[in-house]
């Protein structure tokens, strides 16, 4: 079995060292390969970064989009979600090149050691590991799975188990069989005709289309570093789950 982990980046290099690190550190199960691949935006330092590490899977985007984040939230333009479609769309058309699942991972993430494991075991189509955001600081931490539309819950108490659970919709870590693309249409493209916003959204209705049931992983969440004032946190979740 072959997996290809998987990433569009747009990151400062601490938050990428440690995402970078979180994966290095994942347990591969016996007779699986994994190969790691980073699309690079506008990101020359982390290229010297993969460079210096000895990692020569990358690609690079380079444009005058501009993407800002700050200790409050992040701010997306369609300039940064086209971006984004384009460079996961790309990474899907190389993991149909001979791979049995794509793995996206958020470049601001921090995963746990067993994650890709866990996930695999599961033996879904569509799988997501949960991580808990608070889009702004004065907020409570919500998932990054929901139920319908946008981003609405039916049954917010369900996210709050310890189980594996069926979801509406879901994305930024996300384990795919590769076989989900062999069906026309499905990607990370824009519905033209839907104003729901962001990728992972027309994502999940493609293939909700086509019969494709989403799952999400609640046992031991990642980390999302979703501020740059989280650093110091994010570095002690991953020392702590570092045993």
């Amino acid at each position: 079995m072959k997996i290809l982990i998987a990433s569009p980046v747009k990151q400062t290099e601490e938050i990428f060292d440690l995402f970078f690190r979180s994966l290095q550190r994942l347990t591969i199960p016996k007779g699986v390969e994994v190969d790691k691949v980073f699309y690079f935006h506008n990101s020359p330092e982390l290229v010297e970064y993969c460079k210096r590490n000895k990692h020569d899977s990358y690609y690079v985007l380079n444009n005058d989009v501009k993407y800002t984040i700050d200790n409050t939230t992040h701010i997306w333009k369609s300039e940064n979600i086209n971006a984004v479609i384009y460079m996961k769309n790309e990474l899907i058309k190389l993991a149909q090149k001979g791979y049995d699942y794509i793995f996206f991972v958020d470049s601001d993430l921090i995963l746990e050691k067993d994650t890709l494991e866990r996930l695999l075991e599961a033996n879904k189509d569509i799988i997501s590991q949960t991580f808990w955001t608070k889009w702004t600081p004065e907020a409570i931490p919500l998932p990054n799975s929901w139920d319908y539309d946008s981003y609405n819950f039916e049954e917010y108490s369900k996210y709050l188990g310890n189980g594996i659970i069926k979801v509406g919709m879901t994305g930024a870590c996300t384990l795919i069989k590769t076989d989900v693309f062999k069906e026309k249409n499905i990607d990370f493209s824009p519905i033209n005709n839907l104003r729901i916003c962001g990728e992972d959204r027309t994502f999940c209705i493609r293939t909700a289309v086509y019969g494709y049931e989403l799952f999400t992983d609640l046992r031991k969440p990642a980390f999302h570093i979703y501020r740059p004032n989280q650093i110091d946190e994010a570095k002690e979740f991953f020392n702590k789950t570092n045993n």
